[in-house]
């Protein structure tokens, strides 16, 4: 065969594909597995234009046999890959890593679960960390694991326990070789490269596993142990692509029957040979008949063809894995790790078919292969995973036209080095498939596995190590996918993995929970759900797979814009340090509540201590640092239950808080103090409320109490005013009345405003314009609040028809108008103030009658009903506008009775005892404020009363005018206008029952025009005072 050189292979690379783009972009990493299977390449120089086009980062290689030797295919592999700038290749037993990115190279040998390394070693390793900053501490430790060997959770978690730590293990791990262990007691090798500026602003650790090919799962759950003990004590992401010789559905693939007639064969071949007894204990699983199974055992070689049709019928294709045939290994390893696989590409619920695109082992022109392997079908074994709970920033970022990506079935021309993909050439042992002629035998399979390579996506924080060997998370513009349109991450230690059905389930040591043997199958292959928790004993296996371990992180830090949601109080770790920028923003968002437990607190920017259930503890044991930084407390109150978040400090403290109450939940249900922050230690801290806080009808203010008697201030919210005597009223309550009111009684019309007598004419006139203003003092019930508002009215109305009947005129007219109201409200205890506007329109009809047609004496009535709409506004102190609108009907009767007594040719006395009721049912809609108090009007429509005397002087003019001096003197009642704020009841405060009083002149020109001016006074209890002018023009046409 002609053997192809590397010169000549570099020339034909003008005529390949180009390779795809620069695989860091966008934070993303391309990864390959591939078991080399080397038996099959004699020349691996032929595979150098598949990998220079394909441009993968990181490369993890299986079944590459012993590299310890310069002349071997593995060697020379090596030097291929380095020569044609793919990067440095690192490689330990049969497995090996290579990356083109700068990285550092060692590798682990785990064996009986310890760490071993060569004596020999010992004082050159020493001796190369001089060079680096590390205490004599690290220097004695690395030095004893060494020496006498360390179990690896121990020895990984002392080390990285220890400042700078992890760059002592890894330099450590990158020197030592293995030379002190039987061969027999090593569980597995395991090449890493750590790439030192990756994707991440920390250390990524990139192996390549090779798990044992045993039929039994025993030791690869051994060989697991270790990997998952690496997981677990390595404070940095670590990527395994490797072939880990088992499925995620099943361990050795789902069995077709013909795979298990074949089981059944090459055990009645041999019953002796060593892995007969794991062999039977298959065949009884898969067997619908164990006496049958018995019997055709029995026979065991004196089988005939008339017996094969037996055993055909004896099984049955496997769609759901027998007990032996569970996926222990991969469930125990998802324990620490998550797989990434593509939907399309996930295992089948039924045993494969030859290129199927899910199977990795055979590879489909070595499907016969699998004919030695008795306890073995087709199956997908080579897998790319990310250790927890980093996996869950990892994303598939595969491109559809990437030829280079997912499960690939790779064949090589050894002629010319060229290599086809995925196609349909390929054949088994030179037989066609599909039906297709082979066109070129020439090419062989790459390995008897498939390569499977996918682009994995970092989409988390920036990580950093820090000097104690935890993990410093970094959410802020430097965060991978840190956008300025939308800076908000959520910290959760629910990862919500897509890499397992709810029959992946298993406890601690890999075995399937016993609860799943009783689900049916199609429960079995349901999807796992991050938040079942029907079941104890699911319960607990789900967290076990879906919560993840954040003990490794020991600071977060919050930066820029960024906003933080944190879900869970284990979610920043096990005593964290917190640093919050300036601007940055930190929510603990948990569904309900929980305690949150931290090392130190660094706060500059706006720290929310819940989100949607109040009832978060923050406690903080070491330093506690505020640069004016936002503490936000919820608070809800149901009925005698009260839960708010509360803060408590147990080192120094220092620097001024802001503080917000952001959730207020029946906050104004609670009269008297609710417990918010605890101060303990060497405090200089101080704490402020940072804007006004309202809640129900009430102002709240931050109480501090210097000595609890325990040696501890505190800081109480409370609506009591000093001294602890009476609430605190908003002043907003009277801005709310005071617009009902004004909607209410703008327009209540008077018969005097509205139809003039007249004496010379035959009827009243035909059109009238009415004008009022007005000002009002008064203070309300609690002597708090003091409202002063003054009003403006006009209205223009006229008679549409008027007849005259047996007894008396009748007028039928309508009306309309606009009015506005201005108000302001001051509580003198708080100093809080609220302004409050109403603009408001009516229209409506009016009757009238009267016994004398013009009007001048006997008895007279009128009624009126209007439609009244307003707009109206409240705008407390501090707080957000509240706009809102005012609808309903004012309906009015009045009556009265005129006396008239001529003194002499022209003065004439009349008096007029009147009595007036009106419905006021203009109400405000209901108006939610911003802070969450609900505003609604309890007045329902409430009845207004007026009774008193009109006294007026005529006085005729010799031109036929007349003037009219008059005065007024009555009882008026109007009713107690009241709202719910919540659950607070508020009434105006003004007294019902008042004095009336009001004089005026009215006059009649030329027979046409008639004018009215007026002043009106009411006086009551609680300093209250109204006084109103109105004027009254009216022409008839």
């Amino acid at each position: 065969m002609h053997k192809f050189s590397f010169p000549a292979l570099l020339m034909t690379l003008g005529l390949l594909p180009l390779p795809p783009a620069d695989a860091q972009q966008d934070n993303a990493l391309r990864i390959l597995t591939y078991n080399t299977y080397f038996d099959r390449l004699d020349e691996p120089a032929i595979t150098l234009p598949f990998f220079i086009n394909a441009n993968y980062d990181l490369m993890g290689f299986q079944e590459v046999e012993t590299l310890q030797s310069l002349d071997n295919r593995g060697r020379r592999y090596q030097r291929l890959l380095e020569q044609a700038g793919l990067g440095h290749f690192s490689a330990l037993g049969d497995s090996a890593v290579q990356t083109p990115l700068p990285a550092r190279f060692g590798n682990l040998m785990l064996a009986d679960g310890t760490l071993y390394y060569d004596i020999d070693l010992q004082q050159r390793v020493i001796s190369a960390l001089n060079g680096i900053t590390v205490d004599d501490g690290v220097r004695i430790l690395l030095a004893s694991v060494i020496q006498n060997g360390v179990p690896l959770p121990e020895a990984l978690g002392q080390l990285l326990g220890k400042p700078r730590a992890l760059v002592n293990l890894m330099n450590v791990l990158s020197a030592l070789r293995t030379h002190q262990v039987p061969l027999a007691n090593i569980m597995m090798n395991l090449p890493y490269a750590v790439l030192e500026h990756g994707v991440v602003d920390t250390p990524l650790l990139f192996g390549s596993p090779h798990l044992s090919s045993q039929d039994d799962s025993s030791f690869r759950l051994n060989q697991v142990q270790l990997l998952n003990a690496v997981a677990r004590a390595t404070p940095l992401p670590i990527v395994l692509a490797g072939d880990f010789n088992a499925g995620e559905y099943a361990e050795r693939g789902l069995f077709s029957v013909d795979a298990q007639v074949q089981l059944f064969n090459r055990y009645i071949q041999n019953p002796d040979a060593s892995p007969a007894r794991f062999y039977r204990t298959l065949l009884e699983q898969y067997a619908q008949n164990g006496e049958l199974l018995n019997v055709l055992i029995d026979r065991g070689q004196a089988l005939n063809d008339a017996d094969e049709a037996l055993i055909a019928a004896l099984f049955r294709a496997e769609n759901y894995p027998v007990d032996g045939n569970l996926p222990r290994t991969m469930n125990l390893l998802r324990q620490r790790y998550q797989l990434f696989i593509h939907h399309e590409e996930r295992e089948p619920f039924a045993p494969h078919t030859l290129n199927d695109g899910s199977t990795t082992w055979p590879s489909v022109m070595d499907d016969n292969a699998r004919l030695g392997w008795g306890a073995w079908s087709r199956g997908q074994v080579d897998y790319i995973a990310v250790s927890r709970p980093f996996a869950k920033w990892f994303s598939l970022a595969d491109d559809a036209s990437d030829p280079y990506s997912g499960i690939m079935q790779l064949a090589f021309n050894p002629m010319d080095a060229t290599y086809r993909i995925n196609d349909a050439y390929f054949a088994i042992d030179g037989t066609p498939m599909n039906g297709q002629r082979i066109v070129e035998k020439e090419y062989v399979s790459a390995s008897d596995h498939a390569l499977v390579a996918h682009t994995l996506r970092y989409t988390g924080p920036a990580l950093r190590l820090a000097d104690d060997g935890r993990l410093t998370l970094i959410w802020g513009p430097e965060a991978a996918n840190y956008t300025p349109q939308r800076p908000l991450f959520l910290l959760t230690r629910n990862n919500q993995r897509n890499d397992m059905y709810l029959g992946n389930l298993a406890d601690a040591q890999g075995e399937p929970l016993p609860l799943l043997a009783q689900l049916p199958e199609a429960v079995k292959q349901t999807p796992l759900s991050c938040v079942w928790r029907n079941d104890a004993q699911i319960g607990a296996a789900v967290s076990r797979y879906c919560l993840d371990d954040h003990r490794m992180i020991g600071n977060v830090r919050v930066t820029g814009d960024a906003v933080l949601l944190v879900d869970d109080g284990e979610a920043m770790g096990i005593l964290p340090k917190v640093d919050l920028a300036r601007g940055s923003t930190l929510v603990l968002a948990t569904p309900t509540p929980d305690n949150f437990h931290l090392a130190a607190l660094n706060h500059a920017g706006n720290l929310w201590l819940s989100a949607a259930a109040a009832g978060n503890q923050l406690i903080v044991d070491g330093d506690y640092q505020s640069g004016d930084g936002l503490l936000g407390f919820g608070v809800n109150v149901s009925g005698t239950d009260l839960r708010s978040d509360s803060l408590t400090l147990n080192g120094p403290s220092s620097g001024n808080t802001r503080v917000a109450i952001t959730g207020r939940e029946g906050l104004g249900q609670k009269a008297d103090a609710i417990a918010l922050i605890s101060l303990a230690g060497e405090s200089q801290a101080t704490f402020a409320l940072a804007q006004r806080t309202v809640a129900a009808a009430y102002d709240y203010r931050l109480a501090e109490q210097v000595d609890d008697g325990q040696g501890r201030r505190r800081y109480w919210l409370t609506n009591l005013a000093e001294g602890g005597h009476s609430t605190l009223i908003r002043p907003e309550s009277q801005g709310y009345l005071a617009n009902l009111a004004a909607a209410n009684t703008l327009f209540l019309p008077r018969w005097q405003e509205m139809v003039y007598p007249h004496a010379t004419r035959s009827a009243a006139s035909s059109m009238w314009l009415r004008q009022n203003g007005g000002y009002r003092y008064y203070r309300d019930s609690s002597g708090q609040l003091d409202t002063r508002g003054h009003r403006y009215a006009v209205q223009l109305g006229g008679e549409v028809t008027q007849w005259q009947g047996d007894h008396g005129d009748y007028r039928l007219g309508v009306m309309g108008g606009y009015g506005t109201s201005r108000s302001s409200s001051r509580n003198h205890v708080s100093q809080r103030q609220a302004e409050a506007s109403l603009d408001s329109y009516t229209a409506g009809v009016y009757v009238a009658y009267s016994h004398d047609p013009l009007g001048l004496q006997g008895l007279y009535f009128n009624g009126a009903l209007q439609y009244v709409w307003g707009d109206n506004r409240v705008q407390g102190e501090q707080l957000s506008a509240q706009r809102y609108n005012s609808r309903g009907f004012l309906a009015s009767i009045e009556g009265g009775y005129a006396w008239r007594y001529a003194i002499n040719a022209t003065h004439t006395l009349s008096l007029t005892p009147q009595i007036q009721l009106a419905h006021m049912g203009v109400s405000g809609k209901d108006v939610t404020e911003a802070a969450g108090t609900r505003v609604r009007d309890e007045s329902n429509g409430g009845m207004y009363a007026r009774a008193g005397i009109h006294a007026a002087w005529q006085i005729d003019m010799a031109s036929g005018s007349t003037l009219t001096p008059f005065a007024e003197l009555g009882y008026q009642h109007q009713p107690a206008f009241a709202l719910m704020m919540d659950n607070a009841t508020v009434e105006q405060g003004t007294v019902n029952n008042t004095l009336q009083v009001s004089v005026g002149i009215r006059g009649h020109i030329d027979g046409d025009l008639s004018f009215s001016a007026q002043l009106n006074g009411q006086a009551g209890e609680q300093r209250y005072r109204d006084g109103a002018v109105s004027l009254q023009i009216a022409y008839r046409f």
